[in-house]
């Protein structure tokens, strides 16, 4: 039993039926003889033999002994399933006996065709029951024993005949041991095989189909009661004798059995140990490897002189160790477990296993027993499957799975979702979209001669599919088709989305892309298109037409003045207006801001003049936004193609400069493109190219105005004033680059060097132990409204240690009235960080005294405009001016005083400061400094 069921042996067999594995079968065969051998000689079988009961035929025998064809079919017929049958088989020409057991390996196929043989050897056997007696009277016996009276003897027979026969002749069928051998067991009167009268007793041999017989004549059996009762004693001794042999050699078998089964579990459980895909190692009880097969060597990567002799810990990542010697700490013998774990090779490399322990004590020593299978690939395949399943699952695509006619295997919750139909209605069913992509995918590989199964292995495309109700829908399809080995196909998988949504966002998109989304009108995107096509065919030959670019007059004031959304408000006004006055032949776009663009095609751009001189005289109409009446004028440019231009972006530069040209010429007109135009507009772009790097090339520089008190012209302030040295061109006029700077926006990087530079240069003056008056910054309304103007500002004080009162923001009107609140708070955070505010050019906004009084500004500036005029009308707006601020309790400060006149005029009416050039023209900050010598006397700052 134990070598039949051996999986090892086992797994042999089916090498050899090609069923298992990829051994060599031949190598399996010698070592399936060497095994055989082994046992053979190990247990003293005379032979053992291997054979296929399908074809009758002998595989593998072991032992010098020759058997007929009549012994093998003895075998096979004995053969009763996988239970261990005794067969004795009458032997070859010299009669010998040949008895073993024979059985079949298994039940089930295809072990189930073979079956082993294991022949006792009889004589071997004899003398470990009877110590080898010699055989009397020319009798060959094949157990016996010798009465020590000779009174007796003892012949073992089988079921048929005996084993033991006398050499001169057979057993007569009467004999009493004929008759107590066939029964198999009891007593018997009556002639043995000498043809003597005796009396007999026979016993059945345990385990063996053997009888053991004592006979005794009887004529020693009517002798002395004595002599009898001796005899009889002797035969009982004798039969004793012989139960006590037979148990000693029962026992003796037993351990044997015992034996080789411990040894064939020892030798499979090396087999299983050294065979192993996985590493098998073993631990004594200080965690050092002393036991290790060649899986554990290749995955590790330690050589096997290396790996014995370990510690457990260098199989593990550092930062595992400590659980690993808690674990093995808390190991019980019989306990076992089974983990995952990160486990480290010997070149580092990490790898995830699972590990299976289990400890085991003998005598007195504990081992821990480990099998190690790397699962990292098992691990990533798994994290696929999940992953996909997941995306399975949740996918907002709907999937379908169906079979090869198209029935429904599996559907996710989207496809449910969008079709409306549960996965109980569809499963077994056909898919009707499933069908019409299959149909499509076919007529599509038809028409371009394609392999229909090539097609359908994989196909993109849009279908409109239908749902539950009857709805129809856009959808986007993946079909993909799976097929066997033979080419059949086996699966389709089909993924589709609902387009709806996405038709219906293109649709507003395209709307928005082409849209303005404040006024409705075409955008510059759309504007492009439509003037491509139209310079596409006047180039064709086709009709010619007018490019005009439309800007509101100083829009950029306005704006500041009632805020961004009033400003919108009335940007929609002046888009209504302009599609009233564009009509038919003419579109309108919105090109950005408060610029609109105008293409006139047909009658409309022959007579352009006209349209245009009406336009300006449509655009001065005033125009009503509630409680409010507005006039807006504006300017345009105006470009022809193709006499001009034959290149879309051409003609946009052409209007542009156009449109510049007529700003530049008071506004409120509109100019027509000539080549003269193009040199200025290109030294503009140049000059604000060089602007952009003015900067970084330090071109930029500060002069300093200094501001006086008119009670006894003493130096109380000053203002810094940028200036712009070119390299080329020398000095560039504020009134040049500054509204460059404003219109591109570099006005907010330039405002930050001026304010940095400004309180650089008053602590450069501290530090030389002078008392400089407060420095006055002037702001620009992008600089006011950056969301970190406040920390800028902040930033600058403490970096250049400016003390409260020492810093002025100088802010116009129209820049507060953009957002009179936020402005206000702003105003109120600079305040508490000690810097002074007032108003410039104050009398040319549109600021009133209500919102006045909510500023929390220290100083009004009285436009210049009003000082020069001060001897005419003038005068009185400047009193007006002083008189205000006086009741408002602020400082009142004129700018532009040139004549002794107006500073006369000014100190009568009150006025507090003055700075012009009367007193101080804007001079270098080196030029300022005898000034500040002299004024050393005056306090560094006045308190806010």
């Amino acid at each position: 039993d134990v070598v039949t069921t051996s999986p090892l042996f086992q797994n042999a067999l089916r090498v050899l039926t090609g069923r298992s594995g990829t051994t060599d079968p031949s190598l399996v065969n010698s070592t399936l003889q060497q095994h055989l051998e082994l046992i053979r000689a190990r247990y003293h079988y005379r032979a053992i033999v291997l054979f296929d009961l399908s074809t009758r035929q002998p595989l593998l025998m072991t032992g010098s002994v020759d058997y007929s064809p009549a012994m093998f079919e003895r075998m096979f017929n004995t053969i009763d399933g996988s239970t261990g049958r005794w067969v004795e088989m009458a032997g070859d020409a010299t009669g010998e006996l040949r008895a073993g057991l024979v059985r079949a390996i298994s039940h089930e196929a295809p072990l189930s065709r073979y079956g082993l043989f294991f022949e006792f050897d009889v004589g071997r056997l004899s003398a470990s029951l009877n110590h080898a007696e010699a055989a009397t009277q020319g009798i060959d016996v094949l157990l016996h024993v010798i009465h020590p009276l000779g009174a007796g003897r003892y012949y073992v027979l089988t079921e048929q005949t005996p084993l033991v026969r006398e050499t001169s002749a057979a057993l007569a069928e009467d004999s009493v041991e004929q008759m107590l051998g066939q029964t198999g067991g009891g007593q018997a009167k009556g002639r043995d095989h000498r043809g003597l009268e005796v009396y007999a007793q026979a016993v059945r041999v345990p385990e063996t189909p053997w009888t053991a017989i004592a006979t005794q004549t009887l004529e020693r059996a009517y002798a002395r009661a004595e002599t009898q009762a001796r005899v009889v004693n002797l035969a009982l001794g004798g039969l004793f004798l012989l139960g006590l042999l037979l148990i000693q050699a029962w026992r003796r078998g037993e351990k044997l059995r015992t034996l080789a089964r411990e040894n064939e579990l020892m030798r499979q459980r090396e087999i299983l140990f050294n065979s192993a895909e996985g590493a098998n190692l073993t631990f004594d009880a200080s965690g050092t490897i002393i036991e290790a097969n060649a899986a554990a060597h290749r995955i590790y990567g330690y050589p096997a002189s290396r790996l014995i002799g370990l510690h457990m810990r260098v199989l593990r990542p550092p930062e595992g160790r400590q659980a690993q010697q808690e674990f093995f700490a808390q190991c019980q013998p019989g306990e076992t477990r089974t983990f995952h774990a990160e486990l480290q090779r010997a070149d580092g490399r990490r790898f995830l296993a699972e590990v299976t322990t289990g400890m085991s004590e003998v005598d007195g020593r504990r081992l821990l027993h480990s099998s190690v299978r790397d699962v990292t690939a098992r691990q990533a395949i798994e994290t696929r499957l999940r992953i996909a399943a997941s995306f399975f699952e949740r996918s907002n695509a709907a999937i379908l799975i169906a079979d090869a006619e198209g029935r429904v295997q599996m559907v996710n919750a989207a496809f449910c979702r969008v079709t409306g139909y549960t996965a109980e209605e569809l499963m077994g069913h056909s898919w009707a979209g499933l069908q019409d992509c299959v149909a499509q995918v076919d007529a599509q590989a038809a028409a371009t001669g394609q392999d229909p199964l090539v097609a359908r292995s994989f196909w993109e495309g849009e279908l409109p599919q239908t749902r539950k109700d009857g709805s129809n829908y856009p959808s986007r399809v993946i079909l993909t088709a799976y097929a066997d080995a033979n080419g059949r196909i086996e699966q389709y998988v089909m993924v589709h989305t609902d387009l709806t949504r996405i038709h219906e966002a293109e649709t507003r998109l395209q709307y928005v892309a082409s849209r303005d989304q404040l006024t409705g009108l075409p955008n510059r995107t759309q504007m492009e298109l439509t003037l491509e096509e139209l310079v596409l065919q006047a180039l064709q030959g086709g009709a010619p037409f007018v490019f005009v670019m439309l800007n509101l007059d100083r829009w950029r004031s306005i704006n500041d003045s009632i805020g961004f959304t009033t400003a919108d408000q009335l940007l929609k006004l002046v888009a209504e207006r302009l599609s009233q006055h564009f009509l038919g032949e003419r579109h309108v776009f919105r090109f950005g801001g408060d610029e609109f663009a105008v293409l006139l095609t047909g009658e409309a751009a022959a007579d352009y003049g006209t349209l245009m001189d009406r336009l300006l005289i449509s655009m001065v109409q005033p125009l009503q936004l509630g409680a409010q009446t507005f006039q807006l004028t504006c300017s345009a440019g105006v470009s022809l193609c193709p006499a001009l231009g034959l290149a879309r972006d051409d003609l946009i530069t052409q209007a542009n400069i156009a449109l510049q040209v007529a700003k530049q010429q008071g506004r409120n007109t509109w100019r027509l493109y000539n080549p003269a135009m193009g040199h200025s507009s290109y030294e503009d772009l140049a000059l604000m190219q060089d602007l952009r790097q003015a900067i970084v090339r330090n071109e930029l520089h500060l002069h300093l105005q200094p501001q006086f008190a008119t009670a006894d012209r003493r130096l109380i302030g000053m203002e810094a004033l940028l200036r712009w040295k070119h390299p080329e061109r020398g000095n560039i006029p504020p009134i040049t680059f500054i509204p460059m700077a404003e219109s591109s926006g570099l006005i907010t990087e330039i405002g930050h060097w001026v304010l940095h530079e400004a309180c650089r240069q008053w602590s450069g003056w501290r530090d030389q132990g002078l008392a400089p008056p407060p420095i006055a910054v002037n702001l620009s309304a992008l600089q006011f409204h950056q969301a970190h103007f406040i920390q800028d500002v902040a930033d600058a004080l403490q970096r250049h240690g400016l003390p409260p009162g020492a810093l002025e923001l100088e802010i116009t009107e129209s820049l507060l009235m953009s957002d009179v609140d936020a402005a206000i708070e702003r105003m109120h955070e600079l305040e508490r960080m000690g810097v002074r505010l007032s108003i410039d050019d104050f009398g040319t906004g549109y600021s009133s005294l209500a919102y006045l009084r909510r500023f929390p500004v220290h100083k009004l500036k009285i436009d210049r405009s009003f000082v020069t005029d001060i001897s005419e009308d003038g005068g009185a707006i400047a009193v007006a001016v002083i008189n205000m601020a006086k009741s408002l309790r602020l400082t009142v400060i004129a700018e532009g005083v040139e004549t002794e006149e107006q500073f006369d005029f000014l100190r009568t009416h009150g006025c507090d400061e003055v700075q012009g050039y009367l007193c101080g023209k804007p001079m270098p900050a080196g030029d300022l400094e005898p000034l500040l010598r002299q004024n050393k006397s005056t306090p560094t700052a006045r308190p806010a």
